[in-house]
Formats: C-alpha cells, structure tokens, sequence
C-alpha cells in the first residue's frame, strides 16, 4: 500500500531517484514518530546523516531497476538465455502441426521452392458411410523458372514428385495419405493481344512494365509470403499471425492461398491492368493458347495444366499503347532494362531476396541482447559515511578506547537491519 504523503506525488519512480523528496519524506515520518524526542533535523546530526545514506541507496536502487529489462536479463557477455528465464519464442509456442488443408499448402510451398502453389483435394466416395477418411489428391504448380523449362521441353517431373512427397509425409497426421500420386501440372503458354490507351506526358515504357507485372500477376496468382508487420498493419493479432505450421521463409496469408483457376477472365486482366497508374482504359484485349488460332475472353484450362504468362517470350504478349488515336512506339532495350527492375523489385518474383529478408526480420526476437549491469553486487553504505564514525573500509584507529570500537560496531548493527533490506532487492533483481 503506498502511503498518502508519496501517493500525492505525480510519479512514484520519479520519486525513487529524488534524493530531496526522499529526506523530506523521512523528515516527516520522523516527526510524525519521534517529534516530542527528536527536534534537531540539521546536517550534523547523526540520525540524519543516517537518513540522507539511506535515500542515496534506495535512489541508487531505482536507477540500476529502471535499466532496460534487455540490461536487467544479459549475462557477462551480453547474452539473454531465454531457456533459464522461461522465455519463449512466439513462433515455436503458437504454431502446430499441420492441421487443415490450408495449413498443408502453407508447409509445402514453404518446403518445395520448386513449386509456386500447391493444392490438396480430400478424396471421398459416394457412399459416405464407407468412405476412407484422410486421403488427398495432391497437384502442385511449378515456379516460374521451372515452367519456362518445361516449355523448352526440359522436365524432371519426379524429383518434384519426390519433394513434395517428402514434405507431406513428414508433416502428415495418423491416418494421412496422399492418394495414388503427386500430379504437376503442365504449363500452358497464355497468349495475350491487347490495346491500351495511356494519359500523355507518361513514360510510356514504364507503363508498359507495369503492365506486364499486373498481367503476370492475374494469370500466374503467385504466393506471396508476409512479415509479421505487414500482417499486424493488416489487423491480425499475434496468435492469428502464427496461427499453423512454422514456415522457414516467412509468413502466408490465409486469403493469398486461391481456388485452382480452370479458366483465363479477361475481365480479371482488365481489371489489374486498370489499377495500373496512367491507364486510361483497355481498348480491346483477346486470351489464347499457344499454338492455337482461337483467341477470345475467356480461356478454359484443363485439370491437367495450368495457365502461365511467359515474360521472356516475345509471342506471349503482344501490347499495342496509344495515346489519344496514335500508337506508341516503344523503345525496347529501354523497355527491357525497366521490366527487369519491376519484376526484380517484387517480392513473389525474386523469392529467394525476399526470403532472406523474411528471415532477418524474424529472428529479430532470438537475437536479443543487452549490456551487463551485475545488479546483485551490492556495495555497503557504511563506506559512504563520514570518517569519524569509524564504520567504513578505514575502521577506528587502534588507540581509540574501547567504548569507541563497541559504538561503531552497534553502528554497524543497527544499519544491517537496513543493508539486509537493500541487499536482499538486488539479489532479487539480479
């Protein structure tokens, strides 16, 4: 219970370090006690030569708790043992096992870099009371290096298999399986012809970089992965950030992890293109496949396959600008250099910079560390006292009476009752 004298006071640790509020406060408590016995509160007396030794000490131990808590908990060398102060690390108390279908999507793309998405489907017959319970169909999608290889005809399809296998079994519960065998689907080269006008006075490669990205990123739909402060910025609360499997390389939102899109909108292209800054509007804009003459809104994909925009291939986008009624003529090295940049500058593009990075900020909890205080030494105000009393590191001269030597040594039993007090907190704070 805090007395009313220091309740009255506006901050009770900026009390602890005044050394006047303190003695006044002293004063007042021996007034209060002692007033009809004890007038004389000046400098020479020895009770208040008592007091004012006190106050230092207890200013004293308010300044060494009032060290950052990362301080009060580092050993000698500046490191903080999380494992001896019962400390735990959010992301490996809050996280579990893979549970749901989502969770296993996350823990697989995280483990398989050679996939961009991954889907499982539970299989189930049609009479439910018999059906087996725990099987899933698996497809993977490829990443974006890896589909441009298959289109060049360089595949190696079982050593995807065998990763994301790999990763599923080694998170899978009892009862678990994964249904017959992984399928990766076939990348299907997008073809894309479209007409655009663009606001004057823009830079109209520029321009068109972006839309190459907001084309990319309708049709390819990558995953991208999160830090812990884009997610609080977006409203989720801790538990809700780690909420599932702990990921290597970052963090997944729920929301990013998409359906299986079986058909090409050009409504959903128009739309990210518009979002583009400098597009006035989208004029006409056509779907097809590769190596095929049909060409409309909408493009059916099969289960099989999935749906790829190839940056790098000069057939697969063919983007006429215009301003006004007049076209645009595009300088390409200059258009080149400014695509490499936008797609390099996107996290989901270049996953491996942005993984790095993911796990710097991360690890930011487990790197903790702080500057040595050695708080439980305790040094004994008996060596703050004035010489003639004979009670600090000097001592009494051996020529002194005896009566001398027995004053100093109740001196300094009657302040142990204090110093144990003073003594016994920075043991507890260290």
């Amino acid at each position: 219970m805090i007395d009313p004298v220091l309740n009255d006071l506006s901050n009770e640790q900026t009390v602890s370090l005044d050394f006047d509020s303190l003695r006044n406060y002293g004063i007042e408590l021996i007034q209060k006690m002692a007033g009809n016995t004890w007038t004389d509160y000046n400098l020479h007396d020895p009770g208040v030569t008592i007091l004012e030794a006190l106050c230092y000490a207890i200013t004293d131990l308010a300044y060494r708790t009032s060290f950052d808590i990362t301080d009060l908990l580092s050993d000698e060398k500046g490191n903080i043992d999380y494992c001896a102060n019962s400390f735990f690390l959010k992301q490996n108390i809050l996280t579990t096992n893979p549970v749901t279908i989502l969770d296993y999507r996350k823990a697989i793309i995280d483990d398989v870099p050679e996939i961009a998405n991954v889907w499982l489907t539970p299989v189930t017959q049609a009479n439910k009371s018999n059906s087996v319970m725990g099987l899933y169909k698996i497809d993977v999608q490829l990443n974006q290096n890896l589909s441009k290889e298959w289109l060049i005809g360089n595949k190696n399809e079982q050593f995807i298999k065998d990763k994301v296998k790999a990763s599923f079994v080694s998170k899978r519960n009892l009862c678990e399986d994964i249904f017959n065998d992984v399928t990766v689907l076939k990348p299907v080269e997008v073809i894309i012809n479209a007409e655009i006008q663009i606001e004057a006075n823009v830079i109209s490669e520029q321009i068109l970089a972006n839309i190459y990205l907001a084309i990319e990123n309708a049709v390819n739909q990558p995953v991208k992965y999160s830090t812990e402060k884009d997610m609080q910025q977006l409203g989720y609360t801790i538990d809700q950030i780690y909420c599932g499997p702990l990921l290597k390389n970052g963090l997944i939102l729920n929301s990013d992890l998409k359906s299986r899109q079986l058909s090409v909108d050009a409504t959903d292209i128009i739309q990210k293109i518009s979002g583009v800054n400098g597009i006035v509007m989208v004029k006409n804009l056509f779907i097809s496949k590769n190596g095929s003459d049909e060409h409309g809104k909408i493009l059916t994909i099969d289960e099989s396959e999935f749906a790829f925009v190839n940056l790098e291939s000069p057939t697969s986008l063919n983007v006429i600008l215009f301003i006004d009624k007049y076209r645009v003529q595009i300088r390409k090295t200059y258009f080149n250099d400014l695509l490499q940049k936008v797609v390099g500058a996107e996290p989901i593009s270049n996953p491996t910079k942005y993984r790095d990075f993911v796990k710097l900020v991360n690890k930011s909890d487990e790197e903790l560390t702080g500057t040595f205080r050695d708080n439980s030494t305790y040094y004994s105000i008996q060596n703050y006292f004035p010489l003639v009393y004979g009670i600090g590191q000097e001592g009494l001269l051996s020529s002194v009476p005896p009566e001398r030597k027995a004053q100093a040594k109740q001196l300094k039993a009657y302040l142990m009752l204090f110093e144990q007090i003073l003594a016994n907190y920075l043991a507890q704070l260290g």
